[in-house]
């Protein structure tokens, strides 16, 4: 993702090596032309091989429109604790927790509310099934209303737009209560899985699923293995992302290649004990991609910061940029050699990733630097389609109108930046793969962002979105994993190829144009 970065523009000039590409801050420096030895000779044609389509998962939280679990509870659910002037606060330090996210010891009267769907543009509708453990009473605040009482209820959900979203007001009964279970399942479906059959009606074309923020990649804490989520834990929604059971169990139901970002920094053993789950769960037939944290480039993330002030300190002699790519290289063979060794004997069942945005030359410096690219399988990078709002004329509909007048130009430098990576990845004798792309049309001013809005809403957008997926199919080939599958509308516009689980393709023209994509290449 480069949300939060602005935009890069590489004009067709700069497709080839050699040429100059503008960095960040924009200084200018020469893809390295030379070829490292037992690499391939640079004068040996590309390969398009056959296109393969994935997608990123959209993030599991109150105010997303990705509705993934039966149990509603397990998709998303935050806890607030109710102070006695009736205002909603953080309950960290307010009431106990169990190892798993459960309140636990909770003195009687007190006040909590759980938020499961407030913010989005939809709520899901239906009734489900509810359990909540002995010494609570439960108040049904906002879109829903309840049949039943006690541990058993049933949750009533029939207004699809909300007003207020989908929160539970629970006053605890006695002392010591514990709000174990909490579960909201929808009713009348396959319960034989955990996952909503709508979510995975839309999830089974892909091929490859990337999970970079279903494990809450960016700006992560450190990892704890023994903090990590699990199906038990209260929510899969929460601060520490979802279970690797569940992803895997997921991938295994779709039969889906699964993709995992590796946390940036994690306690002794941690890589090794999610490789072993993988490596023994995993259907033989799959393979897993695996990636080190997500974006390691981009200094917006904290994990970019944090890889660049270690890289100076590791190397004070070259510029933040340079440091930046030598620590991810360093990291980078450091995790690949965990699940080297995990998988050892099925290198089949394993792609190892070296990610990069669309900067030959820093891609080039990562996958030389310690002969990296000896460690790795894959070159990934993320071609948006995308242009500087700042440079439309006019507002509102003049504006959207000329993002699109624009459309052969877009679409074509997002291929030539795909074409230049791809120069890259054949130096070394690597596959380039994308592991994000698609439209990226954003603007954070709110005018702007208004219009961004509706250019990713205008039908338009499906014949511009065909065209650079056939330019893809045709030019460049591989793995293309598009960011994402469902994100919520706002100001900045919007990633989401849908802008909630089981929104009507009439209504979601990204989506629509991919569907009709994969139809056409039988996938």
């Amino acid at each position: 993702m480069m949300r939060a970065v602005g935009f890069i523009l590489v004009p067709a000039a700069l497709a080839g090596a050699g040429a100059a590409m503008l960095h960040r801050n924009g200084t200018s420096a020469p893809i390295a032309a030379t070829s490292p030895a037992g690499a391939r000779a640079a004068d040996t044609p590309l390969t398009v091989e056959p296109t393969v389509v994935g997608m990123n998962l959209g993030g599991l939280e109150y105010y997303a429109g990705e509705w993934a679990f039966n149990d509603i509870v397990q998709t998303s659910a935050t806890i607030n604790f109710i102070e006695p002037n009736g205002s909603w606060k953080d309950p960290i330090g307010r009431i106990q927790f169990d190892p798993t996210g459960h309140p636990i010891h909770i003195p009687k009267t007190t006040l909590l509310s759980v938020m499961l769907q407030s913010g989005t543009v939809r709520i899901q509708t239906g009734s489900f099934a509810c359990t909540i453990a002995d010494g609570w009473d439960v108040y049904a605040f906002g879109d829903w209303k309840t049949k039943g009482s006690g541990k058993h209820f049933t949750m009533i959900v029939d207004k699809p737009i909300p007003t207020a979203g989908i929160t539970m007001k629970l006053t605890a009964t006695k002392d010591d209560a514990t709000l174990s279970p909490l579960s909201c399942v929808q009713q009348g479906v396959d319960t034989s899985t955990p996952f909503n059959p709508v979510f995975l009606a839309e999830k089974r074309p892909y091929k490859v699923l990337r999970f970079m923020d279903w494990m809450q990649t960016n700006n992560a804490p450190k990892r704890i293995w023994a903090e990590r989520p699990t199906p038990a834990s209260f929510t899969q929604g929460g601060p520490n992302g979802v279970s690797m059971e569940y992803m895997v169990a997921l991938a295994n139901t779709t039969q889906s290649d699964p993709w995992f970002n590796m946390p940036f920094d994690v306690d002794p053993g941690y890589y090794e004990k999610f490789a072993t789950y993988v490596r023994d769960h995993l259907d033989p037939k799959l393979k897993a991609y695996v990636e080190f944290s997500n974006e390691v480039w981009n200094d917006a993330f904290q994990q970019g910061k944090t890889a660049t002030e270690r890289g100076r300190e590791l190397y004070p002699n070259v510029d933040p940029a340079m440091a930046n790519d030598f620590y991810y290289a360093d990291r980078v063979r450091d995790v690949m050699s965990v699940w080297t060794r995990v998988f050892s004997g099925q290198p089949k069942r394993l792609v190892r990733v070296l990610a990069n945005q669309t900067w030959p030359e820093r891609a080039d410096r990562a996958l030389a630097h310690k002969d990296t690219w000896r460690s790795v399988d894959a070159l990934a990078v993320a071609p948006y389609f995308s242009t500087d709002p700042y440079t439309l004329p006019g507002t509102g509909a003049v504006r959207v109108n000329a993002l699109f007048a624009r459309a052969p130009e877009i679409v074509g430098n997002a291929i030539n930046q795909a074409v230049a990576a791809k120069k890259v990845a054949h130096k070394y004798n690597l596959p380039m793969v994308a592991y994000e792309a698609g439209p990226g049309f954003v603007g954070y001013q709110k005018e702007i962002g208004e219009d961004m809005l509706a250019a990713n809403r205008d039908p338009r957008i499906y014949d511009m979105y065909m065209t650079y997926l056939k330019r893809w199919q045709k030019e460049v080939g591989g793995l293309i994993v598009l960011f994402t599958s469902v994100g919520t509308p706002g100001p900045g516009g919007q990633y989401g190829h849908r802008e909630y689980t089981g929104q009507p393709l009439s209504d979601a023209p990204k989506a629509r144009a991919v569907n009709d994509f994969m139809a056409q290449l039988k996938q």
